[in-house]
């Protein structure tokens, strides 16, 4: 099996779910065209630039494999959200237990990507800083997404709902600017800016 069937065949699955569940919602909420044609865009946008992605000669088979998790990991966050909006539509009160569930899974799909981030390490010798240090910015990468992730989906379990929202997404934001601060630092310290 070549690598771009590879990549069909585990996106594919994934993709007739959220198409499943957006067809349901909007047979349930024709109204709410808007959120199930978001839905299946987003799921058809992601396959797309997967697949030019995946087409990439300089992609290594560990960059490819995490790309199908990444494109896996959105689309079960998206089935998940449409999941959630069909119950809701149907009439089902779970006081908010099912927002609780998706957060709590979208946090332990970030904590998954980030753990599996610097086991991608690509051609180290191509890139413009040495291979020691992009394998560092990889790791730290890694840690900080994997700890957010692992916060993002502690905070949805313990935390009351009503700050839940703020306190993960300001560990993700966190996450995000510590890396950035770090990418930064390393190629001011190498003279590429």
């Amino acid at each position: 099996m070549t690598p771009s069937m590879r990549l069909h065949a585990q996106i594919a699955p994934v993709a007739l779910i959220v198409a499943a569940l957006a067809a349901a919602d909007g047979y349930v909420r024709p109204e709410r065209a808007l959120v199930w044609l978001t839905g299946l865009a987003t799921m058809a946008v992601i396959w797309l630039v997967a697949t030019l992605v995946d087409r990439s000669p300089s992609q290594t088979d560990a960059q490819r494999a995490y790309l199908r998790l990444s494109v896996r990991a959105a689309g079960l966050m998206l089935a998940a959200a449409l999941g959630v909006a069909l119950v809701r539509a149907v009439g089902v009160e779970d006081g908010g237990l099912s927002k609780r569930a998706v957060s709590i899974a979208t946090g332990i799909a970030l904590a998954a990507l980030g753990n599996a981030l610097p086991k991608v390490a690509g051609p180290l010798a191509a890139r413009r800083c040495s291979p020691a240090q992009m394998q560092s910015l990889q790791r730290f990468a890694g840690w900080s997404f994997t700890l957010a992730g692992l916060g993002y989906a502690l905070v949805w379990m313990v935390g009351p709902v009503q700050r839940a929202e703020t306190m993960s997404t300001m560990l993700c934001a966190v996450a995000v600017a510590l890396v950035v601060g770090r990418c930064a630092g390393a190629w001011k310290a190498d003279g590429a800016l």
